[in-house]
């Protein structure tokens, strides 16, 4: 993000030593202006003059109490004439330095409403806008600013509006504007690399990528900047053309290499990672990322990227080794834990997909992507640690995020079962059931809830389909015989036995000895 200087119109560091500056022309000058505030309080732009002598000399020494100081004068010259265009920007001023950006903000925006015609008041209220993160407002206030160029902005000072107006809009999605802004600062710049480079950045962001690139090309051939070579492999990849790009990604890695920037190799083989993993290559976008990995350690995207490669590939094992390492690098990064619990989820140790879960919960909200299946795998963490309570208060929420979804009906219906509310879990396991026909878990563990709320001849249904779908088996046979019993269908009952008993099932035997 473009995090822009304040425009320092009036306020310029002497660059002396303190010990210089006690016998300097500085120090003089203070208490001649400390001699004229005593002699004329009341003339405030005696005070503006005390308080920039106070800050030349802070810029010096960075003493705080000299800021003190200069803060105190800035503030006495507004009080006695609130129209003080050098008070108010002295105060300004001073409040970005001590890092309160909202009171720099109210400082500079005094500024634009007495002086709406000056662009020194704009333009410091949109850096203090940059600075608190409201490119919104931001791109407004660079647009006045540039309105009010004429006459006091310098044409580096303009300059300066345009790249900042220009990074604000690119922040916000108005690529088309930076491009125009980039434009008007290529007039005051022209042939310049890094302007002509960022103007190529918003034409890709706009969808017209490929207008860059002979300008591109002439700057990669000219300074052979990896940075140009990435960024025409972005356009390539737009326009589908995926063997420039990776020849231009190739590039840029040969340029990286041989200026020894290993941090921006590893970019760059993360870039060729995904290029082969779209193309469904992924041991080739695993050799890329083993060797980012290798070559910048604190790269944690590099071992988050082979940790999701791993766990599509149906190795967590494998996958939680790389996101263990990029979870100790980006320790606040919900994906990172997110897809650590989803591995851990996967392997079946529930403890630590929970607190992987609940970590990645406390760095989202409930607008979040991840929100949904995180609260999910807890809610399946607290089932399997035997809290079904939890499980079900977990899970019970997220109905009105997504109630088609078949999982999560089916795990409130195993949740239920457990704290044997039957009833309630035949509702949800029906729910299940009608979503995905195919889950057999679905429908066996339904088929166990009619039988435990004495729905019999529901359950003989279900478990009539079921070994319909897989043929049966020991324990399909055994339930099927207690829900023909509980009808009085003994023959049918003794025949599911019979079924379940003659694959060495013992608890068929022993029903079988029991009531035939």
């Amino acid at each position: 993000m473009f995090k822009g200087m304040l425009l320092l119109v009036f306020l310029q560091p002497l660059g002396l030593s303190f010990a210089q500056a006690a016998q300097s022309d500085l120090a003089k000058r203070i208490e001649a202006m400390q001699l004229i505030t005593q002699q004329s309080p009341s003339d405030g732009q005696a005070w503006v003059n005390l308080g920039q002598a106070y800050l030349d000399l802070y810029y010096d020494n960075h003493f705080e109490d000299l800021l003190s100081l200069a803060y105190d004068s800035f503030w006495e010259a507004v009080r006695l004439d609130y129209r003080l265009f050098e008070g108010h920007f002295g105060l300004g001023i001073i409040e970005f330095e001590r890092g309160d950006l909202e009171a720099a903000l109210f400082a500079f925006s005094q500024l634009a409403n007495l002086y709406e015609d000056r662009f020194d008041g704009h333009f410091n209220r949109a850096i203090a806008l940059v600075n608190l993160d409201r490119p919104d407002e931001a791109v407004k206030a660079f647009e006045t600013a540039i309105k009010e160029a004429e006459p006091e902005a310098s044409p580096e000072e303009l300059l300066r509006a345009y790249v900042g107006l220009a990074s604000q809009q690119k922040l916000i999605g108005l690529n088309d504007k930076a491009v125009d802004a980039y434009g008007e600062a290529l007039e005051l710049k022209p042939n310049d690399p890094e302007l002509i480079y960022l103007r190529a950045e918003a034409l890709y962001l706009d969808g017209r990528g490929v207008e860059a690139l002979v300008e591109l090309t002439e700057l990669e051939n000219q300074y052979g900047n990896f940075e140009y070579s990435s960024l025409i492999a972005d356009i390539y990849i737009q326009e589908g053309q995926i063997d420039y790009a990776r020849r231009s990604l190739e590039r840029a890695d040969r340029i990286a290499k041989q200026a020894g920037d290993n941090k921006a190799r590893s970019g760059v083989l993360m870039k060729l990672a995904g290029l082969e993993s779209g193309l469904g290559r992924e041991n080739e976008a695993a050799m890329y990322l083993q060797e980012a990995a290798s070559i910048d350690t604190s790269a944690w995207q590099a071992f988050y990227q082979l940790g999701v490669i791993y766990l599509d590939n149906g190795q967590p094992e494998k996958a939680i080794t790389s996101l263990q390492t990029a979870f100790k690098l980006a320790p606040q990064s919900p994906e990172v834990a997110f897809v650590l619990a989803t591995a851990y989820d996967q392997i079946g140790r529930p403890s630590e997909a929970k607190s992987y879960a609940q970590m990645a919960l406390a760095l989202v909200d409930e607008a979040s992507d991840y929100y949904f299946d995180l609260s999910f795998i807890v809610g399946r963490a607290d089932y399997r640690l035997g809290d079904y309570q939890a499980a079900v208060d977990t899970m019970m929420p997220l109905l009105d995020l997504k109630a088609s979804d078949a999982e999560l009906q089916l795990w409130l219906g195993l949740g239920e079962y457990q704290l044997e509310h039957f009833d309630e879990a035949v509702q949800y396991l029906e729910r299940a059931t009608f979503l995905n026909p195919d889950s057999l878990d679905a429908r066996i563990n339904l088929g166990a809830s009619y039988l435990a709320s004495e729905r019999f001849e529901d359950a003989e249904m279900v478990y009539e389909l079921v070994i319909e779908q897989i043929g049966g088996d020991a324990d399909t046979y055994y339930n099927l015989g207690w829900a023909l019993l509980m009808q009085n269908k003994l023959d049918k009952a003794k025949e599911a036995w019979e079924q379940s008993a003659s694959v060495g099932y013992q608890p068929a035997n022993e029903a079988l000895k029991e009531y035939f």
